[in-house]
């Protein structure tokens, strides 16, 4: 047979098939045993077995010479590939021959630059799929840099392709193929089948190319189809992402490791908790969830940090990157308790006054973060995607927005990115100058449920957004132009806050939800991973929190359980509108914003004075501002112009309007009063009027002297009306005289 004839390794193989079958019969093929072509790879358990083996081989051909190779120091070259015996496991790597001295394509050489850029990058793919491990792999490549500095090729052209190859390579987080070989007889067939898979590519969204192969197929089709030729197709068929039709933003489409996310019972939880708490008692269209808001924020954090993307050349941001940032977006609400806000501002301070830390609902997130991952082990998942710890640390870092535990480096303080990526934290939880996505699906879905409107665009900001290096780290700036724009955010969130979030009547359903809650807790128990817990240690244990949910309203309202009888009468009063009674509030002066505490106690004490139980009060303390205390939050924010787009600076308060306030945050005491009894609730009205005409006189009761209150005389009924009336017309008198002085001084003034 001439030497090069195709039909060659197909008698090989045939050839060689017989042999095997002869061994089979005789019970003699070893456990491991490995063909390619006719090269051989097995595995013995001694030199005597080895040497046996090879002696039956020859005997049933005495006219093929077999030979054997024997490993030494736990070595074997095989087909190129050195072979290692790493106790109950083999590695591979590259085997040089001795003979190899790395003649190959010198640089100076007339062939084209592309082709020997394409020489080395062949020999580093070569090397890292013969390689089990990266040592391996780096010894090969060390080699590669010897040959190459040898044929004259230039070390930084050398050094920046392995670089490059390693970057793709690390990457590339791919999953194995899905092989699909289909055997065929002539052209005729194979038309129909490429047709078919090209059908099959548009439907599944697979990425399907064709492979060739030439061998015979055993127990897989009919006999007469032996050593027919076989094509086949190779691909990867890839996770389709979900489309999700939102009210807000319409169809988003959401990453595959973020639908398994959502698709667990610690997220699916959160279509359980209003996202609005008692708003939706106020508000019938405040229905939504944390659920939706959560999806809402996924997709936006992901738009957000692609527009980044876009907007510039080298951002340096991988897809890693992004779908770290959509999973915290998607994780950042898991912690959050029944009646959301509600649950970890009211209830759990009263509940657990002795707590050395604050709980948050943050903290909740992480924790139920961290359980989820286990429950559900996600962490292959995460795996599959290219996610490792550190990128889970990143997850709980942009949660939280800030860092996790103590800081290692007073430079940097955070694990999971360094600070190159600093622009990465300011997506979700925007701790420098509260301008994240959390902020842009919840003001557009509040409005939208609460029939408010919202005047600001998040779509616009998110446009001209963009990466600057500014104050030592990497910064999300916005074009100047937007000044006005990420007012009316500000705005927004105060005004919502007024109108909703702080609503008097709302406030006092959830302080009413509250009292109900801390009368039950000791005995409303929901069972966690080892013992039953209680409503206000839940937190400690995700296996009992992940049942809490405002699905605990109704499991005391509908209990027989003596015990939680006054829960029960709370509820049943939220229920039939039968709230607490609102008799005024007080605007804080802001020079006493530090005094509020101070000034509740001597309101107590006044009380006392008139006769009056501090218990059957209320005092609620609301503060309105624009998301960063008394400060303004536009200061925090820097901006680039059309004439320096690479440049940060920060904008004057009158650089934007002269019409901007001067104060940014202001806090109201509001008074509400328990008792039903009208003549009680009558009296305390009085009282109130009387401490706020005093304290918005002279700051309140300073000096402790006690303000007067017209208090019925005992049995004397009309008295009571008559010096009710008097006081009335009095203030009225008094009103009407400002009000003459005031239009006569403006007057003066126009004039």
């Amino acid at each position: 047979m001439a030497k090069g004839s195709p039909l060659g390794p197909l008698m090989a193989n045939a050839f060689v098939r017989k042999v095997e079958k002869q061994l089979e019969t005789e019970n003699k093929l070893p456990t491991l045993y490995k063909r390619f072509a006719v090269d051989t790879l097995s595995a013995m358990p001694n030199p005597e077995a080895a040497s046996e083996f090879l002696t039956t081989s020859s005997k049933n051909h005495p006219f093929v010479d077999f030979t054997m190779e024997l490993e030494e120091n736990s070595r074997l070259p095989f087909l190129g590939i050195g072979i290692i015996r790493n106790g109950s496991r083999l590695d591979s790597m590259i085997n040089s021959k001795p003979t190899d001295i790395g003649l190959l394509l010198h640089y100076h050489s007339h062939i084209g630059a592309r082709y020997k850029w394409s020489l080395l990058n062949t020999l580093l793919n070569h090397a890292f799929r013969l390689s089990s491990t990266w040592k391996f792999f780096h010894e090969e490549r060390e080699r590669l840099k010897e040959i190459f500095s040898r044929l004259r090729y230039p070390d930084d052209l050398v050094q920046s392709t392995i670089r490059q190859f390693i970057e793709t390579k690390v990457s590339d987080k791919r999953e194995a193929p899905i092989r699909i070989v289909l055997s065929f007889k002539d052209q005729k067939s194979a038309n129909v089948v490429r047709r078919e898979l090209a059908d099959l590519s548009q439907k599944n969204n697979a990425d399907i190319s064709p492979f060739y192969t030439s061998r015979m197929i055993k127990d897989e089709i009919k006999a007469r189809l032996m050593n027919i030729s076989s094509r086949g197709w190779e691909g990867k068929v890839k996770e389709l992402n979900k489309v999700f039709n939102d009210c807000i933003h319409g169809h988003i489409e959401i990453h595959p490791l973020c639908v398994k996310i959502i698709n667990t019972p610690q997220f699916q939880r959160l279509r359980d908790i209003k996202q609005l708490g008692g708003c939706y008692y106020v508000f019938p269209g405040a229905s939504h969830n944390r659920f939706e808001h959560s999806i809402g924020t996924c997709y936006l954090a992901g738009k957000l940090v692609e527009g980044l993307c876009k907007h510039q050349p080298n951002p340096k941001i991988t897809p890693e990157d992004v779908l770290c940032v959509k999973i915290a977006g998607l994780c950042h609400d898991l912690g959050h308790g029944p009646f959301s806000h509600m649950f970890d501002g009211l209830f759990i301070p009263e509940a657990r006054p002795r707590d050395d830390k604050k709980w948050k609902h943050e903290n909740g997130s992480l924790s139920m973060f961290e359980h989820m991952m286990k429950a559900n082990r996600l962490t292959d998942e995460f795996r599959k995607h290219g996610l490792h710890d550190v990128d889970e640390v990143f997850i709980k870092e942009l949660i939280i927005g800030e860092p996790l535990g103590e800081p290692t480096s007073e430079e940097w303080r955070f694990k999971g990115r360094g600070k190159e990526k600093s622009f990465l934290y300011e997506i979700v939880a925007n701790k420098r100058t509260g301008i994240d996505v959390d902020k842009f699906d919840y003001f557009a879905r509040d409005c939208h449920g609460l029939g408010i409107k919202n005047s600001f665009d998040h779509e616009r900001y998110m446009k001209s957004a963009k990466v600057i290096q500014c104050e030592g780290e990497k910064q999300i700036c916005v074009r100047d132009k937007e000044d006005n724009n990420l007012y009316e955010m500000f705005h927004t969130r105060d005004s919502l806050h007024r109108r909703a979030y702080q609503h008097k009547t709302k406030n006092i359903i959830e302080i009413m939800i509250k009292e109900a809650l801390l009368k039950a807790d000791r005995h409303v128990l929901f069972k966690g991973k080892k013992k039953k817990f209680p409503i206000s240690k839940c937190i400690d244990d995700m296996e009992a929190y992940i049942k809490l949910t405002d699905n605990v309203f109704y499991k005391i309202l509908n209990s027989s359980e003596p015990k939680l009888e006054e829960a029960r009468d709370i509820l049943r009063r939220v229920q039939c509108r039968d709230l607490h009674r609102f008799i005024g509030k007080i605007t804080v002066k802001p020079e006493e914003n530090e005094k509020i505490s101070e000034i509740e106690e001597r309101m107590k004490k006044n009380v006392e004075k008139e006769g009056l139980q501090p218990e059957d009060f209320v005092f609620d303390v609301v503060k309105f501002n624009y998301g960063m205390g008394a400060e303004n939050p536009m200061d925090k924010v820097r901006f680039y112009s059309k004439k320096k787009p690479n440049e940060a600076f920060p904008l004057r308060k009158d650089q934007i309007s002269y019409m901007l306030p001067e104060k940014f945050q202001e806090r109201h005491i509001r008074v509400y009063f328990r008792k039903n009894d009208i003549e009680l609730r009558k009296k305390a009205e009085r009282w109130f009027d009387q401490w706020q005409k005093k304290y918005n006189e002279k700051g309140g009761d300073a000096q402790g002297e006690q303000i007067p209150v017209i208090s019925p005389q005992e049995g004397d009924s009309n008295a009571s009306e008559a010096g009710a009336s008097n006081a009335l017309q009095e203030s009225e008198r008094g009103k009407k005289a400002k009000r003459r002085i005031s239009f006569k001084e403006s007057k003066e003034n126009l004039t």
